[in-house]
C-alpha cells in the first residue's frame, strides 16, 4: 500500500546525520563521558557509602533513562540541516517511487496509487505505475538524488498537489 519506503525509512531521520560526526562529534563524546561518570559516582557513592543498594541501582538505571532521552533531544533532534538529507524516503507520503533509466541516468517519479491527495491536486494512478509517467497530473517530481532543491518551492509543490512529506517537513 503505497511507498513502502516510508515504513522502512521514516525512523532513520531519528538517528544522527553524517554531517554531525563530522563537525562537533566531541561535544556528543564530553556529554556521554560527563554525564556517565557522574551519574556513576553518584550511583557507587549511594550503593557503597550509604549502603543502598536498590536506590543505587534505581539512579543508575533512571540517570542513564535521563541521559539517552537529553541526547535524543539535543544531538539529534536538534540538529536542523537545511539539505536535503540523505535519510529522507525518496517520495512524499503514500507515494509509490518508480524509476525509469539506470544509473546517472536514472530519473525518479512519484505515483499515488492510494489517493492520498487531500485537493485532488495529483491525480490517482488506477493502472501500472510505470504507465502512469506520461501523465503530468499523475506524477510528482522529487529532488533527484545528488541535487539540493530549494525546500521552500518543494514545500509549495506539495501544497500545490495537496501531499505531505512528514520524513521531511513533519506533518505540517
Amino acid at each position: 500500500m503505497g511507498d513502502p519506503a516510508i515504513y522502512t525509512k521514516d525512523f532513520t531521520r531519528l538517528l544522527p546525520a553524517a554531517e554531525f560526526f563530522a563537525l562537533g562529534s566531541w561535544m556528543m563524546y564530553v556529554y556521554w563521558i560527563v554525564g556517565l561518570c557522574v551519574m556513576g559516582a553518584i550511583s557507587y557513592f549511594m550503593y557503597t557509602g550509604l549502603d543502598r543498594q536498590v536506590a543505587g541501582t534505581l539512579f543508575f538505571i533512571l540517570g542513564f533513562m535521563f541521559l539517552y532521552y537529553y541526547y535524543i533531544k539535543w544531538f539529534v533532534v536538534g540538529i536542523k540541516n537545511q539539505a536535503f538529507a540523505q535519510g529522507v524516503t525518496p517520495c512524499p507520503d503514500y507515494l509509490t517511487q518508480v524509476i525509469q533509466g539506470s544509473g546517472t541516468t536514472a530519473v525518479t517519479y512519484c505515483v499515488d496509487t492510494v489517493g492520498v491527495s487531500r485537493n485532488g491536486g495529483l491525480a490517482k494512478c488506477t493502472s501500472d505505475p510505470r504507465a502512469c509517467i506520461g501523465d503530468s497530473s499523475k506524477v510528482f517530481m522529487p529532488p533527484q538524488p545528488g541535487s539540493s532543491p530549494n525546500l521552500a518551492n518543494l514545500k509549495a509543490d506539495l501544497a500545490v498537489k495537496g501531499l505531505l512529506w512528514t520524513s521531511l517537513f513533519g506533518d505540517s
